[in-house]
């Protein structure tokens, strides 16, 4: 019976030895990847600049007329109701798939593969 407890302890000293080991890993781990939140007043730029397309660019033409965009916004009053119709648009055009991505990114070719019955994931309703 001495030999089973004296057993017992010393693996319950070797498990206990282990996770302390392993605690302070993590703990120095997660010391190097972290760092303080900074708040602050400055302006921060992005790495990059968004290009946005003017409304009288030939893709933005070809896509409001192909899928009559502007019958969607018809009657809303801001840009705030627009958004919001051209979102519920947007969403009848296919069902969610998390898994699956269109052959190319652009709005055009995305409904094209939606019409074919292809589903997407969430980043192409945007």
């Amino acid at each position: 019976m001495r030999s089973y407890r004296h057993k017992l302890t010393a693996f319950l000293l070797a498990a206990v030895c282990l996770a302390c080991a392993y605690a302070s890993t993590t703990a120095q781990q997660s010391k190097a990847l972290t760092r303080p939140l900074k708040f602050t007043d400055e302006e921060v730029k992005p790495p990059f600049t968004f290009q946005r397309s003017t409304p009288g660019d030939s893709y933005m033409t070809r896509l409001r007329s192909l899928y009559a965009l502007e019958d969607v916004v018809k009657g809303k009053k801001s840009d705030y109701e627009k958004v919001r119709a051209l979102s519920a648009w947007v969403r009848k055009r296919w069902e969610h798939n998390g898994s699956n991505e269109p052959q190319k990114p652009d709005p055009i070719s995305i409904l094209q593969e939606a019409a074919e019955g292809k589903r997407f994931r969430c980043v192409e309703y945007s």
